[in-house]
C-alpha cells in the first residue's frame, strides 16, 4: 500500500500520516487532495469487488490519469484543487 512509502505532498503533508490509521481515501480512487503529482492506479476503495474486470478498470484509470495533465495545462490551473471534504 502507498501509505508505507514516504510520499510528501503540498505544504509538507505526508501520505503515511494522512492514511496511517484511518481508512485511505482518494477521489475516484485515483487522486488524493494535497498531493498534486500523485496519481493512483487501483487506489483505495476502487477494486472491482463485484466481478468487474481489473484490466478494463486499469485501462480507464490510466486514460483518466494521463488526461489530467493535458487538461490542466490547457486551462492553466494547478493540478490539485479538490477539497478534502469534496466528492470521493
Amino acid at each position: 500500500m502507498a501509505a508505507r512509502l514516504n510520499i510528501t505532498g503540498r505544504d509538507g503533508s505526508n501520505l503515511r500520516e494522512k492514511w496511517g490509521n484511518d481508512n485511505p481515501t482518494a477521489y475516484l480512487g485515483l487522486t488524493v487532495p494535497g498531493f498534486p503529482n500523485f496519481f493512483c492506479m487501483l487506489g483505495p476503495n476502487s477494486g472491482p469487488a463485484h466481478g468487474g474486470s481489473v484490466i478494463f478498470q486499469s485501462e480507464c484509470q490510466s486514460r483518466y490519469n494521463l488526461g489530467l495533465p493535458r487538461r490542466y495545462d490547457r486551462s492553466r490551473r494547478c493540478c490539485d484543487r479538490r477539497s478534502p471534504g469534496g466528492p470521493r
